[in-house]
This record gives C-alpha cells, sequence and structure tokens, in this order.
C-alpha cells in the first residue's frame, strides 16, 4: 500500500485489512524505499516457499532438480548467481539440525552467499562451529587461489564459531585453490570445495555434504 498520509491511525487499519507494508508518498525518498519494499517483499516469499519445499522430500528433490537447470542454464550472470544460492540454501535447508539465517548477507566489510547456523546433533557436524558459511561462484572460468584466501577471509572473521566453510563452483577449481586449501589444512579450518553439484543431488543432502578433511 502506498499512501500520502500515513497516520498511525491509517496503518493500522490496513495491517488489519491484510497489508504487507506501507510507503509515504514522499518525493525525495519514494523510488528508493519502493525499490527495498518490494526487494524485501520478494526476500520473504521466497523464504517460505523454500522451507515449504523442504519439508516434502519429492517436492524437494523436483525443486533442486529444476534450479540445477536454471542455474546451468541461465544466460544472465547476476541470476545465474542467484540460481545457485537459492540451490545450495534448499539442500542446507532440508538437513536436519541447520537452519539458513542469511542469504546474501552484506555490510561494510564482506558479502556472504549463505549463513547457516548449525545446531546438529549428528556426531560429524556436531564436532564442528555453529556457523558455516557458503560461497557460491557460478561462473565460466574456474575458481582459484586468489578466490580461496577471499573466502577464509569471512571464515576468520567469525573467529572460532566458524570452523567449516562450502565452496560451491560448478567451473570447478585450480591447482592453485587445491594448493592454497592444502596450506590452511594446519589450521582448524576446513573449506569443502564442491564441483560435482549435478551428481551429490541424486544423493541425500545430509551425507553429501558431511565435511571431510580429504
Amino acid at each position: 500500500m502506498a499512501t500520502a498520509y500515513a497516520s498511525k491511525e491509517a496503518i493500522d487499519r490496513a495491517f488489519a485489512a491484510g497489508a504487507y507494508d506501507y510507503l509515504e508518498k514522499n518525493p525525495k525518498t519514494f523510488e528508493t524505499q519502493l525499490r527495498i519494499k518490494v526487494r524485501n517483499a520478494a526476500e520473504l516469499y521466497r523464504e517460505r516457499m523454500l522451507s515449504q519445499v523442504s519439508s516434502d522430500p519429492e517436492a524437494l528433490q523436483r525443486r533442486l532438480a529444476e534450479l540445477w537447470e536454471q542455474a546451468r542454464t541461465e544466460a544472465d550472470r547476476q541470476q545465474k548467481g542467484r540460481l545457485l544460492e537459492d540451490l545450495v540454501s534448499l539442500l542446507f535447508r532440508s538437513i536436519p539440525g541447520f537452519h539458513v539465517i542469511k542469504t546474501r548477507h552484506a555490510n561494510r566489510l564482506q558479502e556472504i552467499d549463505v549463513v547457516v547456523a548449525n545446531e546438529s546433533d549428528d556426531q560429524v557436524w556436531s564436532k564442528e562451529g555453529s556457523i558455516v558459511v557458503v560461497e557460491c561462484k557460478n561462473q565460466k572460468e574456474r575458481s582459484d587461489a586468489p578466490d580461496l584466501l577471499v573466502f577464509e577471509g569471512k571464515m576468520r572473521r567469525f573467529r572460532k564459531r566458524c570452523t567449516v566453510g562450502f565452496f560451491v563452483a560448478p567451473a570447478g577449481f585450480t591447482k592453485g585453490f587445491a594448493g592454497q586449501r592444502s596450506a590452511t589444512s594446519t589450521e582448524r579450518l576446513l573449506v569443502v570445495p564442491i564441483d560435482q553439484l549435478g551428481m551429490m543431488l541424486h544423493r541425500a543432502p545430509g551425507q553429501a555434504l558431511k565435511p571431510s578433511a580429504g
């Protein structure tokens, strides 16, 4: 609802009638605020849809397959990345004890594609930190050592709360990426590279995503 008279009574009536949000018709801020409101509404709808699908095994498999096909064939670079983020987010939602906190989280220091709360009592996951972060690179080029260094920096900012992260790159990884990952393996910091995502979708997500030092 957009209104030039944003009194408390008018806003209360609008919400009581089923309005999702309201926007004042201020010429100076209207366009910017409208974009923010539309984006927030779209994110809310997306979150609800992902939550519904993740609780239905058959719907989950269908949606994962759809997202993977769309992520592979989409021409727009930005949308291609978003589709991969949605796929990965849905994968983590389907694992008991995992809760997706944020997607496309950005602040003045960094941007993280997917942030997951690890509350699992699984014997593997329970040994890891309370936060799992995911980097999604849906691009033509293989991910290299500099990409990994940036991601490791993001993980370190969570301190001991984040001990494992996933780097998803369907195009694959360079030898430099593998070398940097080996150099980091002496720390209490594990980055799990994933490039064969299509094959993983045929396995149970909880098994396919379990961390391994190998």
